[in-house]
């Protein structure tokens, strides 16, 4: 079982439905190290179960385009991924990995004409990014970091994983125990306030 590990957890998972406030989320958020490199630690047996839980709550507006999770563990498979990610030593010593895939049906999307077929392309890109960003999130809370890799060699990972070509894997996360860097600052986005009337 895993352990609650902050407030946050019991909270968000108790069945009084108590969430949590904005400030303890923010504070979660806040807190997120910057990874130096993920350590050999083994994470919970089912965290990534309880992590492609996360990912299903994302808010759909139609929940049409599925999203396929691959949980990788084996050592020689592991080995594959961090190849294909290219971030090499910061995650090579990741006791788990996830893949994430979404759904490209051609005949489905051919219902799309465009421009409507770009804007549906969008929204794949917007569900599959979301529940990357739910799963993150819900490993932060037990103080497991989730390294996401956006850009990586699609053709290899497939060919060993057999995935089918219509999931295209759209992001890799690499799990585990960080090792801070504390020789870095992660700066949040700069955000400039105005009235549009006033600068438009």
């Amino acid at each position: 079982m895993i352990e609650p590990a902050s407030d946050i957890w019991y909270q968000t998972f108790s069945r009084d439905g108590r969430k949590p406030t904005i400030d303890e989320v923010v504070r979660l958020l806040m807190a997120r190290p910057r990874v130096q490199r993920l350590l050999p630690k083994p994470i919970p047996d089912n965290l990534p179960i309880y992590l492609c839980e996360a990912a299903r709550w994302i808010p759909y507006q139609k929940q049409e385009v599925p999203i396929q999770v691959v949980i990788v563990r084996d050592a020689d498979l592991r080995q594959v991924l961090t190849q294909a990610s290219g971030l090499g030593e910061k995650v090579s010593e990741a006791p788990a990995w996830l893949i994430v895939a979404a759904e490209w049906r051609a005949g489905f999307w051919k219902r799309y004409a465009d421009p409507w077929r770009e804007r549906a392309l969008c929204e794949l890109a917007r569900d599959a990014g979301m529940a990357v960003l739910m799963m993150m999130l819900a490993a932060e809370t037990v103080h497991v970091s989730a390294v996401p890799c956006w850009r990586f060699a699609s053709r290899p990972i497939r060919k060993t994983f057999g995935i089918p070509r219509q999931y295209p894997p759209f992001c890799l996360l690499a799990l585990g125990y960080a090792e801070p860097d504390n020789n870095s600052v992660t700066l949040p986005k700069s955000v400039r306030l105005f009235t549009h009337s006033e600068l438009w």
